[in-house]
């Protein structure tokens, strides 16, 4: 399981368009931390505003599966804002 921190990613801005995340170079698994606002996210393609699985302000999503290397999920991750209002995220990256 991925231990030692290998980057951090802060203050994303998660709007209206769907983001992707910049997934560090030795990067297996991640941390999410929903700051502000909910999140509607997919893998492999675009969530929309209204549509997605769905992460409430304060959610924390964990790709940290022991056996298994997230990489080919996390950067195949899309998040956009659930409803009106621009969201914030926290990413922490482990190997």
């Amino acid at each position: 399981m991925g231990q030692l921190g290998v980057g951090i990613q802060t203050g994303l801005v998660v709007d209206g368009s769907a983001v992707a995340l910049t997934v560090p170079t030795g990067a297996a698994h991640a941390v999410i931390q929903v700051r502000t606002n909910d999140i509607n996210w997919y893998v492999g393609s675009d969530p929309a505003t209204s549509a997605g699985i769905i992460e409430a302000n304060g959610a924390k999503l964990e790709f940290m599966h022991p056996d298994r290397d997230q990489r080919n999920v996390l950067t195949a991750l899309r998040l956009i804002r659930n409803g009106s209002g621009a969201a914030v995220v926290d990413v922490q990256y482990f190997d």
